[in-house]
């Protein structure tokens, strides 16, 4: 998961720290990368988008706040490039 402070958003960190992960994720060989977000998380989607997530599903009241109210899930997923070579010695 990536989380960012609400004082630090809008910076890019977010990006440059799922970037980071991304790069982790492909030196160990890796081959899909999951995320997930609330429907409401909009530049969160924009974020992983921008860096070649792509949607899989949407699970439906799948988080729930503490007053009760049920939220949608969105699931997005990358294939990592070079994904199928063999993980560092």
């Amino acid at each position: 998961h990536v989380v960012v402070g609400k004082e630090l958003r809008g910076h890019g960190l977010g990006r440059r720290l799922a970037a980071e992960g991304l790069r982790l994720a492909e030196g160990l060989g890796v081959r899909r990368v999951m995320t997930q977000m609330t429907l409401d998380q909009l530049a969160a989607m924009r974020t992983f988008r921008t860096l070649g997530f792509v949607p899989v599903a949407v699970l439906h009241d799948q988080v729930v706040d503490t007053n009760g109210e049920t939220y949608d899930l969105l699931l997005m997923h990358q294939e990592v490039a070079g994904a199928g070579a063999a993980p560092p010695a």
